[in-house]
């Protein structure tokens, strides 16, 4: 009966990488629509970009987090499993860290939005993007498999 659900819905996995990729693709879409904002000088729509991306960045990370840790705990026999979320969160941590600051940083009443500003965040959407395929084409192929 349970394997009949799972068929039929899906497991608990694949519906989170589903809902992650879809985030995913919102980030980056989000992201690059805040660069246009600024190249035309529409601050306003830019800041409004920089508060979406907070909070989307900011719940899917954590949720990611809460995951793969219930997904060590639950599969703790599956070193496949486990090597991948441990090597992507190590690999990943300084990622994470730089444009969780940036993003909280830039968000903010009273930024300045200078060609320092426009440089980082384009380095920053860059490295996201290739982490984000780099993800999607390991871990999130695993999970997908589960």
């Amino acid at each position: 009966m349970l394997e009949n659900i799972k068929t039929l819905f899906g497991s608990k996995e694949k519906r989170l990488v589903k809902k992650w990729k879809k985030e995913h693709q919102q980030i980056s879409e989000y992201s690059h629509q805040a660069l246009a904002s600024y190249v035309r000088g529409d601050i306003k729509t830019l800041q409004k970009y920089l508060l979406i991306l907070r909070d989307l960045t900011i719940n899917h990370l954590m949720e990611e987090d809460i995951e793969f840790y219930r997904l060590k705990r639950e599969r703790s026999d599956d070193e496949s499993l486990i090597d991948g979320i441990d090597n992507f969160i190590e690999t990943f941590r300084e990622i994470k860290k730089a444009w969780r600051d940036f993003i909280c940083d830039y968000s903010k009443e009273g930024a300045i939005y200078d060609e320092n500003f426009h440089k980082k965040f384009e380095e920053l959407v860059y490295i996201l993007e290739d982490r984000i395929r780099y993800e999607e084409n390991t871990l999130y192929k695993h999970l997908n498999n589960m």
